[in-house]
């Protein structure tokens, strides 16, 4: 398994153990919401449930994505591109540089993901503390917003990749 891989269940697990760690910590009530300068606007009763939603919702977004990425060889229709119909059109064995590239970028996808998820547990934590939320609040809707660019450069790689493994397999079909 690679690094890549791996980390996102790494910190998945850091996020179970801390949920676990600083339960006794809490107060009864705990920030489920926050205003874009970091106040807690919403709150709900302590619970494992109340207060694991985020770790579990990181193990099971993590556990979805790795599943996909496992599919992909036999079904890489399962990935929604531009470039689907170029790739779904070639062999196999043309199609397996694409899907390695598709499998980084679910492995991207779920680190940038498992990060902004601990990040958002680590806002309500010290929100439930009664301590200041609003920089770690900015970091995480900061580092949730920069996600988008830079899946969406994954996805140009991934779509070019498509079109050139696409271009040399016409031309190989015309010379054979």
């Amino acid at each position: 398994m690679s690094l890549l891989r791996l980390l996102p269940w790494m910190f998945a697990c850091a996020m179970v153990v801390f949920a676990i760690v600083t339960y006794d910590q809490l107060p009864e009530r705990i920030p489920q919401q926050f205003d874009a300068a970091g106040r807690a606007t919403r709150l709900a009763e302590r619970s494992w449930l109340s207060w694991g939603v985020l770790p579990l919702s990181a193990c099971g977004m993590l556990a979805l994505l790795q599943l996909v990425s496992r599919q992909l060889t036999a079904h890489p229709e399962l990935f929604n591109f531009p470039a689907k119909a170029q790739l779904l059109a070639l062999p196999r064995d043309a199609q397996a540089p694409v899907i390695a590239q598709m499998r980084t970028f679910l492995d991207v996808a779920a680190l940038l993901l498992v990060v902004v998820l601990g990040a958002a547990q680590f806002t309500v934590y010290q929100g439930a503390l009664g301590r200041d939320t609003a920089a770690v609040s900015r970091v995480t809707v900061a580092v949730a917003v920069l996600m988008a660019p830079a899946l969406l450069v994954f996805v140009v790689r991934i779509t070019r990749a498509t079109e050139r493994a696409h271009a040399e397999w016409v031309a190989a079909q015309r010379l054979a």
